[in-house]
């Protein structure tokens, strides 16, 4: 038994028995096996939270973009592997940007951006999307000569999966 390729309509195949089926690929196709591999760990796990069972899939697929590195914009994490999400227990923090916003110390920006002279406060929130991140902390720096940050490091409270936290001490640049 297999499928027939119709050389006239290369997206329509034939089974054996003359059914017509079509292959296709994008989002509808990956949503499916992306929902069975989530339902999948969380029936291993039932007291994870969303954010939990997304990262254990997102985390643990195989990388496929090592040939095709122009890909990699278009390939997520990888191809989902259930097994290695159903059984890797090396789970760890997997922080990202999440946002920022600036605002004037002891001015007001007419332009709505810091100019030389003025100073702004910056708080940067980051997302959780894997395990519990305990004891974050963040750096910010600036190559440029004329910017001044100080203080240049800030630390973030404990974040559980799925938490977005900013920054508890704000970081303060100077521009000259």
């Amino acid at each position: 038994s297999g499928a027939i390729w119709n050389s006239l309509d290369p997206f329509c195949t034939r089974t054996e028995n003359n059914a017509k089926y079509s292959g296709l690929a994008g989002t509808s196709m990956s949503a499916p096996y992306v929902s069975g591999a989530v339902g999948l760990v969380a029936s291993q796990n039932p007291t994870w939270k969303p954010w939990m069972l997304m990262g254990q899939v997102k985390y643990t697929t195989d990388i496929i973009y090592l040939d095709r590195p122009t890909s990699r914009p278009l390939l997520g994490t990888g191809r989902v592997n259930a097994n290695n999400a159903l059984t890797t227990s090396s789970s760890q923090p997997k922080l990202e940007y999440y946002e920022s916003s600036i605002t004037p110390v002891n001015e007001i920006w007419p332009n709505g951006i810091p100019e030389p002279g003025e100073s702004a406060e910056i708080s940067i929130s980051l997302q959780n999307e894997w395990a519990p991140a305990n004891t974050v902390s963040a750096v910010l720096s600036s190559t440029d000569s004329n910017v001044t940050i100080s203080p240049n490091s800030s630390s973030y409270p404990n974040m559980d999966s799925g938490d977005i936290k900013a920054n508890s001490t704000l970081f303060k640049i100077n521009l000259s």
